[in-house]
């Protein structure tokens, strides 16, 4: 598969490369061995590329790596809440965005059945359920301190390293 094809097709999802759950963010036409990813423990920051990058997705140009796609293992939700459960996330909600910005939340747990593959729970302040509501599939990895939780897609996150 063509690097910006398969870019393209899994903007903003996440793989295991080597050691690290890294995210798809980008590609070049220059490079046909591999997609950029952020996320990496060995990155570099994006203001030392020399090569022209088209971005997939947001992304905050830290810990970038060319990462080639047969090394790139797809993540399940399960797997990447268990590895980064209680980390910080960046979390853009359309229906909040203009008027708040971007909301910074933590990745809790995720749920086998939830709707529209939006299986990953996180905490927020400023919308979301009771852990009253938690259905019977939902796996809590991390307690919120807002008691206060929403589910959302690996897509929606982005990683604050």
């Amino acid at each position: 598969m063509k690097t910006k094809k398969f870019a393209e097709e899994n903007a903003g999802k996440f793989f295991r490369f080597h050691n690290d759950i890294v995210k798809v963010v980008g590609y070049s036409k220059e490079n046909r061995e591999g997609v950029l990813v952020s996320g990496y423990s060995d990155g570099w920051d994006l203001r030392y590329s020399s090569v022209p990058i088209t971005f997939v997705c947001r992304s905050r140009g830290e810990k970038l790596w060319w990462a080639a796609i047969y090394q790139s293992q797809p993540i399940t939700d399960e797997e990447f809440a268990t590895e980064k459960a209680g980390k910080k996330f960046e979390y853009v909600s359309g229906e909040y965005y203009e008027y708040w910005g971007p909301e910074f939340v933590t990745l809790c747990g995720y749920s086998s059945n939830s709707c529209e593959d939006m299986r990953l729970i996180i905490d927020r302040q400023r919308k979301g359920w009771s852990s009253k509501m938690f259905a019977p599939t939902d796996k809590v990895l991390k307690q919120s301190i807002y008691d206060s939780y929403w589910y959302v897609r690996q897509t929606d996150l982005e990683e604050v390293l």
